[in-house]
């Protein structure tokens, strides 16, 4: 998907910039459908997510296909979710084939004043403790040490391009 980025008015429930805006999963999920045209949700529920500086939900549409949307509420936040965004740009279709692992695109975004909501597709998974990572053995430090592999051995040119740091 090309990314699409709407203007939501004023006057939607924004705070000052010096507040925390917090957003209801039914708010998010409408802020959604202006972030990505045609978007019509059948269900939404909250996710876990960093909630000092995110609201997050899952939302289903129509065609059963899963959206996570991350809202920030607060400038700094929102900030992290642009650098976000640039490193999710670096990866092109060919890197991420290489990959082993999914990662989300952002399908969306819409500005809210100085903040920006992003709505992904959604890649399933679930969070693991650290006493779930230890009992899975050599197999998850197997897994883990391809992931690093692969990211270590991505090309220099896409971290440039999305202006991310490099360390040698």
């Amino acid at each position: 998907h090309a990314t699409r980025r709407r203007t939501a008015g004023r006057g939607h429930g924004l705070r000052s910039t010096g507040e925390d805006v917090k957003r209801s999963p039914m708010e998010l999920a409408a802020i959604a459908t202006a972030a990505v045209p045609g978007l019509a949700p059948t269900g939404v529920a909250s996710l876990p997510d960093d909630g000092n500086d995110f609201d997050s939900v899952l939302i289903v549409d129509a065609a059963k296909n899963r959206w996570r949307v991350r809202s920030p509420r607060h400038e700094e936040a929102s900030m992290r979710l642009e650098t976000e965004l640039a490193a999710l740009r670096a990866f092109s279709a060919g890197i991420r084939a290489s990959l082993p692992f999914q990662l989300p695109s952002v399908a969306g975004t819409v500005r809210q004043g100085p903040l920006r909501t992003f709505v992904y597709n959604h890649v399933p998974g679930k969070q693991y403790s650290l006493e779930d990572l230890v009992s899975q053995g050599s197999r998850c430090a197997r897994d883990l040490g391809s992931v690093m592999a692969a990211i270590h051995s991505m090309p220099s040119s896409a971290i440039a391009r999305a202006d991310l740091p490099a360390y040698t």
